[in-house]
Formats: structure tokens, C-alpha cells, sequence
């Protein structure tokens, strides 16, 4: 059994398990939209996982009922 890694971003919440690493999208609150914020979590995250072998799998997957509504339009707008 792998010790589990979790870490918290503004935007997203990773956790790591071994050879395992969850993504989650955590913005339930608009149903997990993509803002600017999140995208650049997410390239950061990936970016950051580039190099690293040990990785076998990445799930990734949206906080409380819904995946992703996608971009966030209201933010789009302001």
C-alpha cells in the first residue's frame, strides 16, 4: 500500500498514490468551470510531472457532482 501525497491549490487538489496521481477539478461552487487560474494549475501540474518515470497513470476528475461545465464564461466576460 502506497502512502498517499495530497496537495492543495487554489483551483485543483492533487494527490498522489505510488505510481498513481489524481487531479481533481475544485471549483464545485460553478461547477468546476475552467478559469485562467485552473488552466495554469493544470499546466503548471503537468509540466511539473514531465520528467518523473515512476508516474504510471494520471485519473483526472471534477470535485462533487460534475466533471467540468468548461470555460468559465462569466470570468470570460469581466
Amino acid at each position: 500500500m502506497y502512502a498517499t501525497i495530497t496537495t492543495h491549490l487554489q483551483t485543483i487538489v492533487v494527490e498522489r498514490a505510488g505510481p498513481v496521481v489524481y487531479l481533481t477539478l475544485d471549483r464545485p461552487d460553478v461547477r468546476n468551470a475552467m478559469n485562467m487560474r485552473m488552466v495554469e494549475e493544470i499546466r503548471d501540474f503537468f509540466l511539473s510531472l514531465a520528467d518523473d518515470r515512476s508516474i504510471r497513470c494520471i485519473i483526472l476528475r471534477g470535485a462533487a457532482e460534475t466533471f467540468c461545465a468548461g470555460a468559465d464564461i462569466k470570468e470570460m466576460r469581466d
